[in-house]
């Protein structure tokens, strides 16, 4: 019995494609592996605080969603898709969760170390 007999071109072809497939396979799990390691935080930190200063330092920054996952449970979690009160177990990524996971102030409540991060008039 003979196997089959393909040209030379031919399994040169299937190769490449094989490469193709396993290279866009490989990005679309990336994509699914949730949030990559190399985000800035500074930077979401620096967009959630202007969206705080334009909407006025008087409002909660709980109000201030980050698109981040915060509170490093492994997803994003939009303040629309959780309890308000963001108690144990449903917690938001929002500027409150931000400046508590990633840039804690001891001596301060949640709501002013949040505050006090933006450079709101009164907590710097």
């Amino acid at each position: 019995m003979k196997g089959v007999e393909l040209p030379l071109n031919t399994v040169i072809i299937i190769a490449i494609l094989l490469l193709v497939l396993l290279g866009a396979l490989s990005l679309w799990m990336i994509g699914w592996g949730g949030q990559a390691p190399g985000i800035d935080v500074e930077a979401v930190k620096t967009k959630a605080c202007a969206e705080l200063i334009r909407r006025g330092c008087d409002t909660d920054p709980m109000l201030i969603g980050v698109n981040f996952d915060a509170d490093q449970n492994g997803q994003a979690i939009p303040r629309i898709s959780c309890d308000r009160s963001c108690g144990p177990g449903a917690s938001c990524d929002n500027l409150r969760t931000l400046a508590r996971c990633w840039f804690g102030c001891p001596d301060l409540t949640i709501v002013q170390c949040a505050k006090k991060l933006c450079g709101c008039p009164g907590y710097t």
